[in-house]
């Protein structure tokens, strides 16, 4: 699916003065951006008078997610341009679980500034917005979430030969992703993750809304965040792949939107093809490979039921399953008796740990034969599996932009249409004559 896209628009170039600058050609619009209708902000006071006015970051609200804008009254080398950055499977259903490979939902991006800022709206070359930037996302679909975990876990732990951004390994904000290609790459990179607990994530923040009675969060976890929603995204490996403007001019690929628009229309595997092309060295590097995997979902949730504390103040603490689950895990990966050598001279330890798996009803003859035999390994590739036509739960119905925008934006990609039927139309008089 799409995900994030982001989109400039330039202004029109009667609103526009040129000069020369070592840097090369300097443009600057001719009107204030007050008066195209935005809220400009002031770098500089003088005498009680702002002026270096410029378009600060801002976001622009939809029935369900914000829209980041910015308007470059000033740039090198190209004309002042609006950007608009958001998730476009967010704005039109509230989440981005899943979606759909149609840039045609950019134009619900694209309408919400022409309602909410008529004024620049009539200085905008929309006939020549184009694409920047795009987030490409498929998922793998694991049996449950501690399956996506453990692939996830052992693609962070696989040597890739450099292929894997090794940066950001320690950061607490990157634990569940996993990084291929540099952050600054021309060309973008990509990243494998699980969806669910990024899912997690905005939920629990939601619940702490709707306790101090915040009705939008309450309409949100009713209604977008259910229960059948949260699990679906518990299974998924997301491996989420960014196309930048450099890597568009390489392949060809038109980045003006209503041009690339048709053109995906002419190629329609064409995002499929791109987040190929950008996953193709992570997939070749897998083959052959195999993981150990088993399926400990069950033993997690006896530990996590019998083993949970609460402090002093209340708050839940799983900490002490955690431990007891790293042991189970240490002894299904070394063996029960080689685990008892490793805690030689802590004897006391060993017994007590042993003792908290057996008090959440794991008997001692499973852990004594609990090891990394073959029936516990299985080939990588077999289990991320992509399937493009599967992307989707068979009972959803994705949301469709607003029709009137559908009918607002059809000149301008009939213009685009019919300039390229034109050219196929003088191509085969000439071919012929």
């Amino acid at each position: 699916m799409i995900d994030t896209v982001k989109i400039h628009i330039p202004i029109l170039a009667t609103y526009v003065e040129t000069h020369t600058h070592a840097k090369g050609a300097f443009y600057k619009t001719i009107i204030g951006i007050n008066e195209l209708g935005l809220t400009g902000s002031s770098r500089c006071v003088k005498d009680g008078v702002p002026f270096e006015i410029y378009h600060a970051y801002q976001s622009l609200p939809t029935s369900h997610s914000g829209i980041g804008y910015k308007f470059y009254h000033q740039t090198y080398n190209t004309l002042p341009y609006l950007e608009l950055n958001c998730s476009i499977a967010k704005i039109l259903q509230g989440h981005n679980v899943y979606g759909l490979d149609n840039l045609l939902n950019c134009i619900q991006m694209i309408g919400v500034v022409y309602d909410q800022f008529p004024k620049l709206w009539q200085h905008l070359d929309v006939q020549n917005a184009k694409v920047v930037y795009m987030d490409i996302t498929y998922s793998a679909v694991m049996q449950n979430k501690k399956q996506a975990e453990q692939v996830r876990d052992y693609l962070r732990n696989v040597d890739f030969k450099g292929l894997r951004n090794q940066s950001v390994i320690g950061e607490k904000d990157h634990y569940n992703t996993v990084y291929f290609g540099s952050e600054n790459s021309r060309i973008g990179r990509f990243k494998v993750y699980c969806k669910g607990v990024e899912v997690q994530k905005e939920v629990k923040e939601l619940e702490k809304l709707a306790k101090q009675n915040d009705l939008l969060a309450q309409m949100k976890l009713k209604t977008i965040f259910t229960k059948e929603l949260q699990d679906y995204a518990d299974k998924l490996v997301r491996i989420e792949a960014t196309v930048k403007s450099r890597q568009m001019q390489q392949l060809g690929i038109p980045q003006n939107l209503w041009q690339l628009y048709d053109y995906h229309i002419q190629n329609p595997n064409l995002f499929t093809e791109l987040w190929q092309i950008k996953t193709d060295a992570m997939f070749t590097a897998l083959q052959g490979k195999t993981m150990n995997y088993a399926d400990d979902s069950e033993i997690w949730q006896a530990l996590e039921s019998q083993l949970t504390t609460y402090t002093k103040t209340g708050r839940e603490s799983k900490t002490k399953a955690r431990n007891a689950y790293n042991f189970y895990k240490r002894i299904q990966q070394s063996g029960f008796y080689q685990v008892k050598l490793d805690y030689k001279g802590a004897e006391r330890t060993f017994q007590m740990n042993v003792k908290n798996l057996l008090d959440c009803g794991i008997s001692k003859a499973f852990l004594q034969n609990l090891n990394n035999s073959k029936d516990n390994t299985i080939n990588v590739l077999q289990v991320l599996t992509v399937d493009f036509n599967n992307q989707i739960p068979t009972d959803v119905v994705i949301p469709t932009p607003n029709g009137e925008y559908l009918e607002v934006f059809k000149p301008y990609f009939m213009h685009v249409v019919n300039a390229r039927l034109q050219k196929s139309q003088n191509e085969i008089f000439y071919q012929s004559a």
